[in-house]
């Protein structure tokens, strides 16, 4: 039999749920493989789901009562119609039995069409669907509160598969985001670094960032943003979900769905609205409950699917004289919302990021750690911290006219902390400590180094862009706890910075740290797309975010 005749043959099945975990799975793969299937499904669907959303109409009264007269009445009547068709040798009381069963099954077919469709199968479809989309435009309308105060902000994306995405949004600030297959670019024209700008930042885009971002600008509370993969995902595994009245988004009748979803690393779940049109199976609106002071609705508005293909210039970012423009993964918050600079970021990056992080370690449930070394030329551009999450920092080296180079530090719980599951290679850290650390390089946009390693109970990531991997692992092996006090600053010590540097060594001057025994290959595979914020749009941070009084000109 072939797949195809074998996949239609279970197309019913599978909308009625009746199909075990591996047939399943391998009829989806099938159609989503055989377009030929896949329409032969949505036809099927399209007839089912017509015949479930007609509404059930009550029995008249004695309906029951009525039904077994008539059959007894068919049963005792000499000639009764269907005798024309059945051969005289027949017995009639066989017959009879089988009228009342074809009755019976005729309305136990018409109350099972009649059924609602269950959140299952709409998650099910509206994942299907999102499989189906070449391409999108749309305008979304976000209004809440958050962080106690009134929000509303319009943001405007396109798509177009295989992983082209652009965001335009004035949520906290002019901000347009390109995304393509190597990259991230956020554009932010107001924002400037020390007088130059409009400021371009632009970092790697790692494996794991494949999903069609999912069009809502929804943020966990952790950073990052929801695709619709994901959120399709919390649905199907969520155990309380359940659905409510049908209702309108504008002039489509959507399902309406409620359901809590946990963040990664989150400590409680937040609850979720979702809006399903009924004929497309795309999302037109979802909801998201933090609390009494943190909740967003956003609908979509002139959403427009599979177009003919977008113009390429609209994923295409060219830069022009006199943009800044910074290599690193940074959050546009860093740079769009700084709070107030020290002399001393300048003077002493890595003493004043120390004494930043002192200041925040009595808002987290860890030990903030922070380098003991950190190259030459690098300035602190600022420390932050989410209550009760993480802490991060960053230093900026801006001498090279082409572009500025960051290093990020970021750190959490480390339960809290997803544990990677691809890419990565464990190597043991210089200094003779036995310490180790789990190390990804890559060079396209530009030379990169992610770095993985474990201080007792908390998690570090370091981002290093234009730093070769032998000086990446070397601050590393310099983290140490912050003290529980401040540190005084020098004020007499000369600040030593070279004339020149060089963003890319040469290969031949990168010592690579040994690699250490990987039995069973336990620590081969790792990945880092779930221990930092994927930020395709800006992150919002945490709603229960504390200000302090050296950050007092941000905004949320």
């Amino acid at each position: 039999m072939s797949a195809c005749s074998d996949t239609q043959k279970r197309l019913r099945a599978l909308l009625d749920g009746e199909l075990a975990q591996g047939d399943r799975r391998r009829i989806l793969e099938h159609m989503h493989r055989c377009p030929q299937c896949e329409a032969a499904h949505s036809r099927l669907q399209s007839v089912v789901e017509m015949v479930r959303d007609q509404g059930l109409e009550e029995p008249p009264p004695h309906f029951a009562a009525n039904l077994q007269v008539r059959l007894a009445s068919a049963s005792r009547s000499r000639w009764p119609w269907w005798r024309r068709f059945v051969p005289e040798a027949v017995p009639r009381r066989r017959w009879a039995g089988a009228t009342a069963l074809v009755a019976v099954a005729t309305l136990a077919v018409y109350l099972g069409f009649g059924q609602r469709m269950s959140v299952a199968e709409i998650a099910d479809r509206a994942a299907n669907a999102w499989r189906g989309v070449r391409n999108y435009s749309c305008q979304f309308v976000s209004t809440g509160v958050y962080q106690g105060r009134h929000r509303e902000f319009r943001q405007t994306q396109w798509y177009q598969r295989p992983g082209l995405f652009r965001l335009e949004t004035e949520q906290d600030y002019p901000l347009t985001t390109y995304i393509d297959a190597k990259k991230v670019t956020h554009y932010i024209q107001g924002a400037s670094w020390q007088g130059k700008g409009p400021l371009v930042i632009i970092r790697p885009r790692v494996e794991g960032e494949e999903a069609l971002p999912f069009p809502f600008g929804i943020t966990w509370n952790a950073g990052g943003n929801v695709s619709i993969d994901q959120l399709v995902r919390q649905l199907g595994n969520s155990q309380d979900a359940k659905r409510l009245p049908n209702e309108r988004v504008g002039d489509r009748l959507c399902y309406h769905i409620q359901f809590t979803a946990v963040p990664p690393g989150g400590r409680r779940p937040d609850q979720y609205e979702m809006w399903i049109d009924r004929k497309r199976f795309l999302p037109l609106k979802v909801s998201w409950t933090h609390d009494a002071n943190n909740f967003i609705v956003t609908e979509a508005k002139e959403l427009v699917v599979n177009a003919t293909a977008l113009p390429r210039e609209t994923f295409e970012y060219q830069p022009s004289r006199g943009d800044f423009i910074v290599h690193g993964d940074v959050d546009p918050h860093t740079f769009a919302l700084p709070p107030t600079r020290l002399a001393e970021f300048d003077s002493h990056p890595q003493l004043a990021a120390r004494n930043e992080m002192v200041d925040r370690a009595e808002f987290v449930q860890f030990t903030p750690v922070c380098p003991s070394y950190i190259p030459a030329g690098f300035k602190l551009v600022r420390v932050r911290r989410s209550t009760g999450r993480w802490v991060d920092a960053h230093w900026i080296d801006d001498r090279n006219p082409s572009a500025a180079r960051i290093i990020k530090l970021q750190q959490q719980l480390k339960s809290l902390a997803d544990e990677p599951a691809d890419r990565g290679k464990r190597v043991k850290l210089p200094g003779g400590k036995n310490r180790s650390a789990w190390v990804v390089s890559g060079r396209k946009p530009y030379p990169y180094v992610y770095v993985r390693t474990d201080l007792a109970e908390t998690r570090v990531l370091l981002f290093l862009s234009g730093i070769s991997r032998r000086e990446a692992l070397k601050i590393a092996a310099s983290l140490t706890p912050v003290p529980a006090y401040r540190q005084a600053i020098p004020s007499d010590e000369p600040v030593r910075v070279p004339k020149m540097i060089v963003l890319d060594p040469p290969a031949d001057l990168i010592e690579e740290a040994p690699e250490l025994p990987t039995p069973d290959d336990q620590f081969v595979d790792v990945s880092f797309e779930d221990m930092q914020p994927q930020n395709m749009m800006p992150d919002t941070g945490d709603p229960e975010e504390f200000v302090t009084e050296n950050e007092s000109n941000e905004q949320p």
